[in-house]
């Protein structure tokens, strides 16, 4: 943390405020600033505003949180994961909040990407954690049925797309095709045709219903280089460079 980010999140925590969003620093092989906008979200809103509270509450760091809400309330971490746990405790606090969320963009945190921590690791069953995930934004509001629709289409198709994202840069073309149509496989009691042919193109949707995840994983690696390829080649690179510079350190 740097040295002055109690004394930032205290000093935007006044009465009427139940929790503190901080912007961070991504210290990879440089420090790049990540700062969220500054925001206010009234407590009552957050229903309404769901994604504008959600995008801020992925992790459990660079935030304030009110001790009262969380002890009152017995809240604890879902010990069931250990990826996402941070997210669903968050969505959980959210529904307890009646004063304010407050967004800053000063910087509270110092975010270090670790190679072989828990979040840089490859998760064999990451479609399986996403998808406890989505059942906990549903349950923020109460289950499937209560959900908003527009709510449950974005959510479960982003997922699913992401979940193609992860496995086509994470494996092998064939181990790939396999997680994929897994992943579909999976996600069919919660997504539908409409949100499937929102999130992918005409000619992807068709190998989909086809079920040819083959054809439908070359296309899409295809239609998404950065998502994929890219990010698959750069995971190599940065690999190389933090074992050169490990090597460097060590020499010096």
């Amino acid at each position: 943390m740097p040295p002055t980010a109690l004394e930032d999140l205290i000093s935007l925590m006044d009465e009427d405020v139940d929790l503190v969003v901080g912007s961070h620093n991504e210290v990879r092989i440089g420090m790049h600033p990540h700062l969220e906008k500054p925001n206010i979200i009234e407590g009552r809103e957050i229903p309404e505003r769901f994604r504008e509270y959600d995008s801020v509450v992925w992790w459990p760091w660079g935030k304030l949180f009110r001790a009262g809400i969380i002890l009152d309330n017995n809240l604890s971490y879902d010990t069931n994961i250990t990826f996402g746990e941070d997210h669903i405790f968050n969505l959980l606090y959210g529904k307890y909040i009646k004063g304010k969320v407050v967004v800053t963009d000063k910087i509270v945190y110092n975010y270090h990407y670790i190679r072989g921590g828990l979040c840089s690791k490859y998760y064999p069953d990451m479609n399986a954690l996403q998808k406890y995930v989505y059942i906990e934004i549903e349950n923020f509001f109460g289950g499937h049925g209560s959900t908003p629709y527009p709510i449950r289409q974005r959510y479960s198709g982003a997922y699913l797309k992401g979940l193609v994202d992860y496995y086509a840069a994470w494996l092998k073309f064939g181990d790939a095709v396999q997680k994929i149509k897994e992943s579909f496989d999976m996600y069919s009691d919660i997504t539908d045709e409409d949100t499937l042919k929102e999130f992918f193109t005409s000619e992807e949707y068709a190998y989909i219903e086809k079920g040819d995840f083959a054809a439908f994983t070359k296309l899409y690696i295809k239609n998404n280089p950065r998502k994929t390829t890219v990010r698959k080649y750069r995971r190599f690179v940065r690999r190389a460079l933090e074992r050169g510079q490990k090597v460097f350190l060590k020499r010096k």
